[in-house]
């Protein structure tokens, strides 16, 4: 499934399952600028089939206050980030 991406891309499997390594070194980026690390964002579109999406009620985040949103939409919208 990753063949297409190029040679900065790659794989480590460790004892929970496999790494997958976007770029030679970690890089930062700014979502609000819209300034994602190119190799992340190809990572994150390719990857994007199988990330999963967690349903109502549930949550990787909290929201630190009712006003802020609804958790599940926060979470799904964390995951999704880089696309």
């Amino acid at each position: 499934m990753l063949d297409d991406l190029g040679a900065g891309f790659g794989l480590h499997e460790y004892d929970g399952g496999v790494l997958v390594q976007a770029g030679a070194m970690p890089e930062l980026g700014d979502r609000e600028l819209d300034e994602v690390p190119a190799a992340y964002q190809q990572l994150s579109w390719k990857l994007r089939p199988l990330r999963m999406q967690y349903p109502d009620g549930w949550s990787l985040l909290r929201s630190p206050g009712p006003a802020a949103g609804d958790s599940t939409a926060l979470t799904n919208a964390w995951l999704a980030r880089l696309d």
